[in-house]
């Protein structure tokens, strides 16, 4: 019956029903073609991510090489300079493991590597990262471990981004 309490007739029933028919197909085509969107999308951001992280990747081991004297001696400052270098480039792939892992997070996937990891280490690694950073904010970072064993189980790369997060929001705020 219609909104007026009056009964339609089989005919008005019948091209309500094709109309319905029609736009249902319609909003399944619409879902199909967003579907094949969001893969292209996710093919593409896998073949940057993967392009940019290969070029991090290559200086990473160039940077190292310089540091273990694979191509000979250097001097203090450019032993300074790569591994800064070397740094940059493990910062820039661990970004680059983020964005995977953020894609892998709308999907409902998230994959931890659960290991037995030094948290002591992280917080030192991220403490010295964030270092530079809180001194240009006028900040001084003090930090205060003991020399106990902080070996968790958890994955590293989560864990890391945690405590970055924790450090930068501390510079910041």
């Amino acid at each position: 019956m219609a909104n007026n309490d009056t009964p339609i007739s089989s005919e008005e029933d019948k091209k309500i029903r094709e109309e319905l028919y029609k736009q249902n197909l319609e909003v399944v085509r619409l879902y199909k073609q967003v579907d094949s969107l969001n893969k292209q999308r996710e093919s593409l951001m896998h073949l940057i991510t993967h392009k940019v992280k290969g070029s991090f990747t290559h200086s990473k081991y160039i940077f190292a090489g310089m540091l273990d004297g694979t191509f000979g001696a250097i001097t203090p400052d450019l032993q300074k300079m790569a591994e800064k270098g070397l740094e940059s480039d493990n910062v820039g792939i661990n970004t680059i493991d983020l964005i995977l892992n953020t894609g892998n997070m709308q999907k409902g996937l998230i994959k931890y590597d659960m290991k037995k990891v030094d948290f002591k280490e992280i917080i030192l690694s991220s403490l010295s990262e964030k270092k530079v950073a809180a001194e240009a904010k006028g900040l001084q970072v003090e930090k205060e471990i003991g020399e106990n064993d902080y070996s968790v189980l958890g994955d590293a790369f989560w864990l890391k981004e945690a405590v970055n997060n924790f450090i930068e929001n501390s510079i910041k705020y």
